[in-house]
């Protein structure tokens, strides 16, 4: 069986590699082109006022799913830590609460979220042009929003489970049946913006489909038993101080994001909005080949952190940022050659549009690829469970940062809509050094640790 072949604590960390990173970067590229194939649709069919309304309303989502990373990622994390400690009962018991947690949550947010639509929206950054477009979307995407919180939970526990595979065929799913429901909704019945929404719904709920088959994997660490689970107050407040980094770093783009939308609201109306939604969905192919290394590197860390094997998380991490910073020079290089073409096959009738869309992209493209060692910095805190090393350094990068700079360059420098699309390239450069600079200390504490202890480290 597959989950034979490896062994996380002995097996060559670079057969490791190949192993995680192969399957995880592969359904991240699925994923990106799956972004942007459903920015074609919606540019081309509806336009950039459509583009505008997604972008508004993605930052409400973005909230929502923050929580479901909060939980999915820091269970996650802890799950790969007992695994690696031997403790699958406890392993088992805390995907359950993982589960059940996340589910409420998300119930809960998107019950406020249909009472509240207009109101969020608009305060979220959304322009009384796009409204109209963007209160269906946004409602419909309520209503499948437990698929969306399933498959993100699964994405991440199926791979300390040993099947990556999964993975990717959940993520094909999802895209192959949201183009071909596109074209049935928008071109076929001219649903428009709810036609947008219901085929991203159900293709979330084909792909939950998908990943129920692991269950049914002999071999599988996993159950659905919810009922078995055993609720505990230390282990729900260890899994949501373990998730809190993750939370803040998804929270704090939605955060950012208002300030961007209500900023470029104000300097360029719909069509800004709308360029810096399809700017972020072409820098997305970058970031989520960036992220596929970053997540392929945390069950390894923390299984082998989990099991006192000090040296080997130092490699894995030395690995992860070689290998994202070359996988994200190559995805950036390939972004910026066809960057033009890229916006002009999402929408090519509105000018003005296509040259701020490109223009933006271009700028923010320069410092994608060293996003790498930030992602796989922050992986190596939260998989070691250093929670508030990685909590503190999320939110200077996702938001001190980011609000500090948009402010200085847009009013500070009057850079004006110029200093929006610059925020984030020299955000970036103010996170490399931050991230150097944290991880050259903890390194030679992190090797201070005899193997005895190192399993019982928590900041």
């Amino acid at each position: 069986m597959r989950t034979k072949q490896i062994d996380l604590k002995n097996d060559p960390i670079g057969k490791l590699m190949r192993h995680f990173i192969v399957a995880s970067v592969l359904s991240m590229v699925v994923e990106a082109l799956h972004s942007v194939i459903d920015s074609v649709f919606i540019g081309q069919y509806i336009g950039s006022v459509g583009l505008a309304a997604v972008n508004s309303t993605a930052t409400i989502i973005s909230w929502i799913w923050a929580f479901e990373v909060l939980f999915a990622s820091g269970g996650c994390t802890l799950n790969a830590i007992l695994l690696g400690e031997g403790e699958e009962e406890k392993a088992c018991n805390m995907f359950y609460m993982t589960v059940v947690s996340a589910m409420t949550t998300v119930i809960i947010a998107a019950a406020v979220v249909m009472l509240f639509t207009q109101e969020l929206c608009l305060l979220f950054g959304c322009t009384e042009e796009a409204l109209p477009f963007g209160i269906p979307y946004i409602r419909i995407r309520m209503v499948f929003l437990v698929f969306d919180c399933f498959n993100t939970i699964m994405s991440r526990f199926v791979r300390n489970d040993a099947n990556v595979k999964v993975v990717i065929y959940a993520t094909a799913a999802t895209t192959v049946v949201n183009i071909l429901l596109k074209f049935v909704f928008l071109d076929g019945f001219g649903m428009k913006m709810a036609g947008a929404a219901l085929a991203t719904g159900i293709a979330l709920a084909s792909s939950s489909a998908v990943y129920l088959t692991h269950f049914l994997r002999p071999s599988s660490k996993l159950d659905l038993k919810l009922m078995r689970m055993k609720f505990s107050f230390h282990d729900f407040g260890h899994l949501f101080r373990t998730g809190i980094p993750f939370f803040f770093s998804e929270s704090a783009w939605a955060l950012t994001s208002i300030f961007l939308n209500r900023t470029l609201r104000s300097l360029g109306g719909t069509t800004a909005i709308a360029a810096m939604g399809t700017m972020f969905t072409i820098i997305n192919f970058v970031w989520l080949v960036i992220y596929g290394v970053a997540s392929a590197i945390t069950p390894i860390i923390g299984y082998n952190h989990g099991a006192g094997e000090t040296d080997r998380v130092m490699k894995t991490l030395r690995y992860g940022i070689f290998l994202g910073t070359l996988f994200g020079l190559i995805a950036t290089a390939i972004c910026a050659l066809f960057c033009e073409e890229i916006v002009m096959v999402i929408n090519n009738s509105e000018k003005d549009f296509i040259d701020m869309a490109v223009h933006a992209t271009m700028i923010n493209l320069t410092t994608m690829p060293i996003t790498s060692v930030a992602h796989c910095v922050l992986s190596f805190y939260q998989a070691v469970d250093k929670s508030k090393t990685a909590t503190v350094m999320t939110i200077l990068k996702n938001t001190v940062f980011v609000i500090v700079m948009l402010f200085a360059l847009v009013y500070g420098f009057n850079m004006g809509i110029e200093g929006v699309w610059w925020t984030y390239p020299v955000t970036d450069i103010m996170t490399l050094v931050m991230c150097l600079t944290a991880i050259l200390i903890t390194k030679r504490k992190y090797h201070a640790i005899s193997r005895d202890e190192a399993s019982a480290v928590n900041e």
